[in-house]
């Protein structure tokens, strides 16, 4: 099966890693999208640093908030599930 790479949270306030997965295949009504470039949007610093500066010395804990990135996403489709 085919690889792919992708760059993960792997830790608070700290760099974003390479990581290698097997390419998952789309199930149903799934779609894989294949993602050649894309953005960030500063709130996902935020995600990444742990926190968010609120200001006075305020910091909003970032680390319990399960989300995915907003991505700004230039490409097409990859591959199609059955559904």
């Amino acid at each position: 099966m085919a690889q792919m790479r992708r760059q993960s949270l792997v830790k608070f306030d700290a760099p974003l890693c390479e990581t290698i997965i097997e390419t998952p295949k789309p199930q149903g009504s799934e779609v894989l999208v294949r993602i050649e470039r894309c953005g960030l949007c500063h709130s996902d610093l935020h995600i990444q640093d742990g926190y968010a500066d609120l200001g006075n010395g305020k910091r909003l804990d970032t680390t319990r908030f399960l989300c995915h990135s907003d991505l700004h996403i230039q490409d097409g489709y990859a591959d199609l599930g059955n559904g």
